[in-house]
Order: structure tokens, then C-alpha cells, then sequence
């Protein structure tokens, strides 16, 4: 394992901080590892470069419902159910989809750290599917996303990505990730299967940490329980339509007689964001809007 101690932030005010160390694995897997002392909480996220916006076609909400095969506990290990085995130690399981990328990741307890770690691990790495839980999750997503379709703000987070970036981009969906009732309804449990061979694979995804730990027992920590971790196949990830057609400015109204609320949604396209003004732009969106509840 390499490490770059170089990141080394002195911050004032905040002497408990050291990092971020930037590591790399035996099996290619980095590793962004942040110390916090006497921190009796360690949080770990896994970015995984597979966001709705690489959803297959025909199979829109595919990276959200595998997300939250794990963030609600229905992945197994040993046959057992991972929210069970997790929450005896006090840990949680956790999810996030994005455009880009999907983040599956854990809070536990620095206690138990040594086996919430292993059963992380080893659901990532090695994940059992079970028929009955997939098909319940499955339900509760057809729920959802009928459930956006009354609720003003959600429903303009349907309606507003074709509109700005053109029907067939692969932003042109409904900005919760949550895909469609007809594509949701026709994924199987080999989508499933064939989303985490594709997209979890050392060289493909990047393993955040923040704990209590020192960097070289972390360091050991992680070789034991990923470092055995290998791509299963050689498949490349998915390309979609990147061209962006032009918009002509537009109003659109959707009536919803009886609806108790209105929502009023203005969308244009900024800079990309790996630009160099993309977090600036962040920093300014938050002032004038809040924090998203979607991150």
C-alpha cells in the first residue's frame, strides 16, 4: 500500500484533524482516510462511478434500487440480512445516487469497527441477493415514484431534465434517480447482479474513511478485508448520449387542481462539474437556496 502523507491539514482551531491521506491498495482500491482523535464514530463511504445517468436503457432507476439494496439493509451476508447483522453492532448502512456516481457507505461504532468492517466488506465484494427482499424493494420504488408524481416539487424534478438537457441525454431523467414505473418494473435480479460486477471493482470506485484510528492500523484493516477484492469481470461501463440538443426558453405549467401546494422551478445548464468554478458556483447556489435535501 502506498501512502501520501503530503495532505497533511494543520487546520487552526481544529488540532483533532489529520489528513486527508491518500492510499492505494495492493488491489488498486483508493483510499482517502481521514483521522479524527478520541472520534468514537467511523464513517466510511464508497464512491462507486455508476450514477443514474449510466442506467442502462430500458432500466432507468437501476443504480438507485441497487443503492438501496444495500442502504436498506436487504443485501445478505452468510443468508443473513445485512441490516440485522449491521444494527446488533450499532452500525448503519447508507446510500446516496447521484448523476455521476453512487455512494454506498456505513457509520459504526470505533468499538466495533473490526467487524462492521468485515461484513461491509464482504457484502461489497461478495453480495447475496435474495428474490423475496428484491421484489419487496422493488414494490416500495414503484410506490415511490408514484408518490412523486403528487408531490409539486418532486414532480418538477421529473419534468424539468428533458426540458433543459434534451430527450435521450443522459441527464434527460428525473433528477431523484428514481427511474420509471415501466423500467422499474422490468428490472431483474440479474440487473442487479450484473450492476455490482460492473460497477464495484477496485480500479472503479474510491474508498472515503474518517475515524479515530492510526493511519497504519487502518491501513492493515483494509488490505485484510479488500485486499483480496478483484474486478469479476473486464467489462467496460456503460456510454450514454452526452450531446446536449439546444432548449428554447420556456414556461411550463402543470395543472393539479386540488393540489394544496405550488412549486415554482427555474433549471438552466451551468458549468460542468469538474470545471474549476463548480464549487464556487455550489457555495453560491447553497446561499441563495438552502441545502438540497438530495446533497
Amino acid at each position: 500500500m502506498a501512502a501520501d502523507t503530503e495532505g497533511f491539514i494543520a487546520t487552526q482551531g481544529s488540532p483533532s484533524w489529520r489528513g486527508p491521506f491518500d492510499l492505494t491498495l495492493e488491489n488498486g482500491l483508493r483510499v482517502l482516510f481521514v483521522q479524527r482523535q478520541k472520534s468514537p464514530i467511523v464513517e466510511l463511504r464508497l464512491v462507486v462511478d455508476g450514477g443514474f445517468a449510466a442506467d442502462p436503457d430500458r432500466r432507468s432507476g437501476l443504480a438507485a434500487l441497487a443503492t438501496a439494496m444495500f442502504s436498506e439493509g436487504l443485501l445478505r451476508i452468510n443468508g443473513a440480512q445485512l441490516g440485522p447483522a449491521l444494527e446488533v453492532l450499532g452500525a448503519l448502512p447508507q446510500g446516496q445516487v447521484m448523476p455521476e456516481a453512487a455512494v454506498i457507505g456505513m457509520s459504526t461504532l470505533n468499538a466495533n469497527l473490526g467487524d462492521a468492517l468485515r461484513i461491509f466488506a464482504s457484502t461489497l465484494t461478495h453480495p447475496e441477493f435474495n428474490t423475496e427482499d428484491f421484489e419487496l424493494l422493488q414494490a416500495n420504488r414503484l410506490a415511490l415514484i408514484a408518490g412523486e408524481r403528487f408531490n409539486p416539487f418532486e414532480l418538477a424534478l421529473r419534468v424539468l431534465p428533458p426540458l433543459v438537457y434534451g430527450a435521450g441525454h443522459r441527464y434527460a431523467q428525473s433528477f431523484s434517480g428514481s427511474g420509471t414505473e415501466r423500467d422499474v418494473a422490468a428490472i431483474t435480479l440479474d440487473d442487479l447482479r450484473s450492476y455490482y460486477a460492473t460497477h464495484l471493482a477496485p480500479r472503479c470506485t474510491a474508498l472515503v474513511v474518517a475515524g479515530s484510528c492510526k493511519i497504519a492500523d487502518m491501513c492493515a484493516r483494509l488490505e485484510a478485508t479488500f485486499g483480496q477484492w478483484r474486478a469479476v469481470n473486464a467489462a467496460a461501463l456503460p456510454t450514454t448520449a452526452t450531446e446536449v440538443v439546444e432548449s428554447i426558453p420556456s414556461i411550463v405549467i402543470i395543472n393539479r387542481p386540488g393540489a394544496s401546494q405550488t412549486a415554482l422551478v427555474a433549471g438552466l445548464r451551468t458549468v460542468a462539474r469538474n470545471s474549476t468554478h463548480a464549487d464556487a458556483l455550489i457555495v453560491a447556489d447553497t446561499i441563495l437556496g438552502g441545502i438540497s435535501p438530495r446533497g
